[in-house]
């Protein structure tokens, strides 16, 4: 599990330092392992942070949505295949809106400051 483990130390490390209502965007990738019975390697899954969002507290200002009836499960396959007249939320669209936090500086990560 080491795609697991590299993205929940990074997560945990932004939560440190910018917040515990920070999220990140991953993208699901593959990368090569190396296997004694392939010296060429195998693949792996590995998570690449696309971006770093705010999800509540004071830094997402989202606008209130209007309240609608909840929908049935038949009548969101619909919305999601395109043959329903109703407005599609899909989470790709809400996540584009979220305010994007900056990546963690090496002052920050490490605490420190280097003089030159």
């Amino acid at each position: 599990m080491i795609a697991f483990g590299d993205i929940s130390d990074k997560i945990k490390l932004i939560r440190q330092l910018k917040g515990a209502n920070v999220k990140a965007v991953i993208a699901c990738e593959s990368a090569r392992m190396k296997s004694r019975h392939n010296p060429h390697g195998v693949p792996r899954p590995h998570f690449r942070i696309v971006r770093y969002v705010a999800l509540g507290g004071e830094t997402a200002a989202s606008p209130p949505t209007a309240a609608r009836p909840p929908m049935t499960a038949a009548a969101k396959l619909n919305v999601l295949a395109g043959e329903s007249d109703a407005p599609a939320t899909t989470p790709a669209a809400s996540i584009l809106d979220l305010p994007t936090v900056p990546q963690p500086s090496l002052k920050e990560e490490l605490g420190d400051e280097l003089p030159f």
